[in-house]
Parts: structure tokens; sequence; C-alpha cells
């Protein structure tokens, strides 16, 4: 149970690092950005996010898909779930659309933007279970006996 906590919580920690640095790389494809923007009054701040482009939410929503992604991935090689359902990576994605629901009291955003995150988060991370669980069995590392005639007991004795 611990390995399964613990795997959620990585994952979670991964995807939000994955969503960050979406989020400053949106917000460099602002036509403008404020000078002293640390000195901001909290409407001002809402202000500037109101009028991004839309391609700043573009850029925004493909993290959020790919934080996804890499928390049912993460969740699902870590918590080792080959046998059963993709209960991590499910668990993972309702946390990352709580997080979105969470978000929108506190910063601007578009309707489609809200729905989009809301819509694809779970099948995002859904998806990042299937690969794991595709990959992860079809590259599966075993140890095996070494082939006949190269073991120790093959050498020839040594006078």
């Amino acid at each position: 149970m611990g390995r399964k906590m613990l795997a959620v919580v990585t994952a979670m920690i991964t995807a939000f690092a994955a969503m960050f640095i979406t989020f400053m790389i949106g917000t460099m494809m602002a036509p403008f950005y404020p000078k002293n923007l640390e000195y901001m009054t909290w409407p001002e701040i809402q202000q500037y996010i109101a009028q991004l482009p839309p391609s700043t939410f573009v850029v925004d929503l493909i993290g959020f898909l790919v934080a996804s992604f890499f928390a049912g991935f993460i969740s699902t090689k870590m918590g080792r779930r080959w046998g059963g359902g993709s209960t991590l990576a499910f668990v993972c994605g309702v946390m990352l659309i709580c997080w979105e629901l969470l978000s929108v009291t506190f910063w601007t955003q578009p309707l489609w933007f809200i729905a989009a995150s809301v819509i694809f988060a779970i099948p995002a991370s859904l998806i990042g279970y299937k690969f794991a669980h595709h990959w992860g069995r079809e590259r599966l590392v075993t140890a095996s006996a070494p082939p006949a005639g190269s073991g120790p007991d093959s050498m020839p004795a040594r006078n």
C-alpha cells in the first residue's frame, strides 16, 4: 500500500513540474510581459492573464495533458500494477481535475480551456497507464540461464 501511495505522490510532483514548465513557456508567448509583475496587485495580475492570447492557453492545455500522461505513466510504473486495473492512473487524473477546478477560482481562464482540461485529464492519464503497461510488458527483462556450454562447468580443467 505504501508503494502505491508513494507512486501517486511522485506522479503528482512530476505532473506539477511538467505543468509549471509549460505554463512558463506559455507566458513567454505573450506579446508583452508587464514590467514589475511581482509588484502588481491581484486585480492587475488577473487583468493581465485575461488578456493573454489563446495560443498561451493552448500551450498550457498541452502541458496539462502531458502532465496527465506523465502522472498515469509514473504511477503505473512505480505502483507495479501489471495484473490489475488502472486505479492509480485514474486517481492521478481525478486529482489533476481537482487541481484544475481549484485553479479556476484563482486564475481567470477561458471556458474552453476549463472544459478541455476537465474532459481530457482522465483519458490522458489512462493513456499514460496503457503506455506504461504495454511498454513494461514487452520489454520486461528477466534473468535467464546462460546458454549451454558457456558456464563455469564447461571450462576445460587446468593442469
